[in-house]
């Protein structure tokens, strides 16, 4: 348990232990906003299209972080109905590299973008924003669909497109896509 000052009550910890989380806590808190310039985005109401794109985000980050947890569990791919044929046409003999993947990538990435879509902090993000002249979470975001674009791709070349789960994917990554490249959005997350 946290309080609001930041620090933990002694009932929880020794005062070494404390004073080693106080210190670690502040460090970290001084870094992160070293590279967070603060950028200003319109003050207007959060658009529709940005609440979809928020929800499909948070969709797509539970998926990832479900399928990655079951190649991780089981890199056989059984468990996701891979058949010893699919195995066979890959350059590797375990699903856990594609597990990880989909879980940090598609899971933790989509759900940490979906928190900069929400909130438009920028966190550690900062120069990405500055850069891009966008909210890091939307240059992510079409990173994301840059990344589905490649893996879709490496996918086809080795294993055929042809699989629900795949279509489902596809569908879910032109609505993100749709839903970033719409007015409202980007005007909503371009910053000034």
């Amino acid at each position: 348990m946290i309080t609001k000052s930041g620090t933990i009550p002694p009932i929880f910890i020794d005062t070494q232990e404390k004073r080693i989380w106080e210190v670690g806590y502040r460090r970290f808190f001084i870094f992160s906003m070293q590279f967070a310039k603060t950028m200003d985005y319109p003050n207007v109401k959060r658009p529709i299209s940005s609440k979809v794109l928020m929800a499909l985000l948070v969709f797509y980050g539970i998926l990832g972080l479900i399928s990655g947890a079951l190649l991780m569990a089981d890199p056989t791919g059984v468990g996701l109905g891979f058949t010893s044929d699919i195995v066979e046409k890959v350059p590797f003999r375990s699903f856990l590299p594609v597990g990880v993947f989909l879980f940090f990538i598609y899971g933790v990435g989509s759900l940490i973008h979906t928190i900069g879509a929400l909130t438009r902090r920028e966190m550690i993000f900062g120069k990405v924003s500055e850069l891009a002249v966008y909210h890091w979470s939307w240059v992510g975001g079409m990173m994301l669909t840059l990344v589905l674009v490649i893996w879709l791709a490496v996918e086809g070349s080795l294993i055929g497109l042809d699989w629900p789960a795949t279509y489902f994917t596809v569908l879910i990554g032109v609505g993100i896509f749709v839903m970033m490249i719409l007015p409202s959005t980007w005007k909503y997350y371009r910053g000034s």
